[in-house]
């Protein structure tokens, strides 16, 4: 189910985009359709993004990239922030999370470990008030899930104003992406 959370009008000026994309996995199947968001990366930069992409990385990689993109926000002040995961989403009643590729069976005591919380994302986002989009192209979960884990990212997310969360599957996020790259473009308009 395509999941629309929040909206902003969108012009874009100034801005730097993130992509990750999980797509070969360690000991999961592997998903070819999470690299079906890196061309979006050229078609930003072509409207002035600042991009920068990363494939098939493990928890604590994705991490470090999430610190240097909270690093270059606050070093340069961009007008607007797009941040793109596409890969393995989990949720259960206590979150939802951003898996590495080093994940296998999730369960409570790891979770936090072979996962980012996507509340990471949103509070990177919220530092660009009304000019921030998270992207989460869910690829599914392919393994067992126990201890009470979900696929995907659940609903009741709490979504800070003034960031727009679109999640669903990758070739939806990937065409909502890409309308927004057209300069004047407006996300409830690419969504519907």
């Amino acid at each position: 189910v395509f999941a629309f959370l929040a909206w902003v009008p969108t012009a874009w000026g100034q801005g730097v985009m993130l992509i990750i994309a999980n797509g070969d996995y360690q000991t999961l199947r592997d998903n070819t359709e999470a690299g079906a968001m890196l061309p979006l990366a050229r078609r930003f930069a072509a409207v002035g993004f600042e991009t920068d992409q990363a494939t098939d990385l493990s928890a604590s990689a994705m991490r470090a990239a999430l610190d240097a993109l909270a690093a270059r926000i606050e070093a340069r002040g961009p007008e607007r922030v797009v941040l793109v995961f596409a890969g393995y989403a989990l949720h259960n009643d206590r979150g939802a999370w951003l898996m590495g590729v080093e994940t296998g069976v999730p369960s409570p005591s790891n979770v936090d470990t072979t996962g980012v919380r996507i509340e990471a994302l949103l509070d990177i986002a919220s530092r660009i008030q009304g000019g921030a989009v998270v992207a989460v192209a869910d690829l599914g979960f392919p393994g067992a899930m126990g201890s009470g884990f979900r696929q995907g990212l659940g609903v009741g997310l709490a979504v800070p104003q003034g960031v727009s969360l679109i999640h669903g599957p990758a070739m939806q996020v990937q065409y909502v992406l890409g309308t927004l790259a057209v300069p004047g473009a407006v996300l409830r308009h690419a969504v519907a």
